[in-house]
């Protein structure tokens, strides 16, 4: 949920959205303050025994800060694009000067309009509203300090809002990390794959020593790696040396059952991914396929670079997804956890895709956005 009156953030130009309950709130509060500073006028009248119909008073200033409120959007735009002063003091400056003229020319024309049209309504007669070379400066003066009384305000309200929408989404994150730890630990420590785990080690144990120490270190690795605390996300490399100690127990209990390809391009292992990803892609291949005991299964797993994400692929020469876009919903391990904390993580920025291949089996492609993951 992004905040109210703000598009998603992307790097462009971002245009404010209409939210009909905020809409109506902010021109509650123009309103409100139009009925202060008109009973605020009508004290000062009093005082200096004006001799001006009580509601005139009212009527002006209610129709001004409608106006405003016209052209509040102007003011709501230069603050979601202005970066912070410490970022960038001729950008900030620039997008507010170029706000505040467009405001400074609206709110005139839109309460002179209302002003114009409504008086003669009122029995009033027509609206006089005097020099303009002399009453358009005075407006402008005050609209200067309108305009920065409600950038300021409406900044430090959208900052407010965003941080509590940030805590509330990394609260979730954190709650959908501790449940993918816990469906890994769960996994790894579940009677059917320990019994196949223990299995193939003693299969291995009196011939080959060597490989008994990998695959016992492989899964010390697995419940380690589950058990472990930290983030949401951890380096690629991190995540492929967790994916080779999943792809231990797996090659050494399928044998030539199983073909993993790797493609795998130089100077990505740095960038953080989300844990236990790949593991959960590949699982799924393995897991899905395992049907006809005398197939040959071919697992390819590619990653790479593109201009905005970092895309990692797993593909596979099975039967395919019985319905690609179910297994992303899905329970269990599988991948709709995944592509929850991919929601959560990047603000729909990173996706998870699954689709059956023309040529037959299954591709899952995840894109992680790349600003993100050099962050």
């Amino acid at each position: 949920m992004e905040p109210p009156f703000t598009a998603a953030r992307t790097p462009g130009w971002r245009w404010p959205q209409f939210v009909p309950r905020t809409a109506l709130e902010i021109l509650l509060g123009h309103l409100a303050v139009g009925l202060v500073q008109g009973a605020w006028v009508n004290v000062q009248f009093y005082i200096e025994k004006v001799a001006v119909p009580w509601e005139r008073p009212f009527f002006w200033e209610i129709t001004g800060l409608l106006g405003a409120f016209c052209a509040f959007p102007i003011v709501l735009t230069a603050v979601i694009n202005a970066p912070r002063p410490a970022d960038g003091w001729g950008r900030f400056l620039g997008i507010h000067l170029a706000a505040y003229l467009a405001y400074a020319a609206l709110v005139p024309a839109f309460f002179l309009a209302f002003r114009h049209l409504l008086h003669p309504l009122f029995g009033w007669g027509a609206y006089d509203y005097g020099p303009l070379a002399l009453k358009l400066p005075m407006e402008w003066l005050k609209l200067l300090i309108a305009y920065a009384a409600v950038a300021a305000g409406s900044m430090a309200w959208l900052n407010a809002r965003e941080s509590l929408l940030r805590s509330a989404r990394e609260a979730e994150l954190r709650e959908r990390l501790q449940e993918a730890r816990l469906q890994a630990l769960s996994a790894q420590l579940d009677p059917h794959f320990l019994f196949n785990a223990l299995n193939t080690v003693s299969s291995v144990m009196y011939e080959d020593l060597a490989r008994t120490d990998t695959l016992l270190a492989s899964l010390a690795q697995l419940l380690r790696d589950s058990l472990e605390a930290g983030g949401a996300t951890w380096p690629l490399q991190r995540e492929l040396k967790h994916l080779d100690a999943f792809l231990a127990f797996a090659e050494a209990r399928f044998g030539e059952r199983l073909r993993i390809h790797r493609e795998i391009e130089a100077g990505l292992a740095p960038l953080p991914v989300p844990r236990f990803c790949l593991q959960r892609l590949v699982e799924n291949a393995v897991k899905h396929n395992q049907e006809d005991p005398g197939r040959v299964l071919e697992v390819r797993i590619r990653l790479h670079a593109e201009p905005e994400h970092l895309v990692a692929e797993v593909r596979d020469d099975g039967g395919g997804f019985p319905d690609p876009a179910a297994a992303l919903e899905g329970a269990g391990l599988g991948l709709r956890n995944l592509s929850e904390m991919l929601t959560l993580q990047y603000q729909g920025r990173g996706s998870l895709e699954a689709e059956n291949l023309p040529e037959g089996g299954a591709r899952v492609r995840l894109r992680i956005p790349l600003e993100q993951a050099h962050a």
